[in-house]
């Protein structure tokens, strides 16, 4: 399966769906060192396959260009893409939206401030 996630203001963000781990999110924010010795040598990297990640990341500069550009109306609604390859299916899923979001809700304390607010990593 291939997934297509746009992301818009206060339309519900990754945060909101829970698609983003904690863990794996405080991870990325450590040094390179700091990954490998916390590590153990267990983590390997995952392969990808190209031809599975090119139609989403397709679809995603397509909605990219379309939002950047204003050529898509406010109306149009937003749903995330699911390509399923061994059934030949697309999926519309309607993304969850938190009115209380600290990401994404226009009254959480992040909303609109970019990297002038620290990301929500578990220390350690």
């Amino acid at each position: 399966m291939s997934a297509n996630r746009p992301v818009r203001p206060g339309q519900g963000c990754l945060w909101c769906n829970q698609l983003i781990d904690a863990t794996a999110l405080a991870k990325e924010a450590k040094t390179d060192a700091e990954r490998k010795a916390q590590g153990y040598g267990v983590e390997e990297p995952n392969p990808s396959v190209i031809s599975l990640n090119a139609i989403s990341a397709a679809h995603a500069v397509n909605d990219f260009l379309l939002d950047y550009l204003s050529l898509r109306t406010e109306s149009d609604p937003l749903h995330y893409e699911h390509y399923h390859f061994l059934a030949g299916t697309r999926s519309l899923v309607q993304p969850r939206r938190d009115g209380d979001c600290p990401e994404c809700s226009r009254s959480g304390p992040r909303f609109g401030r970019g990297d002038s607010v620290s990301l929500p990593c578990i220390e350690g």
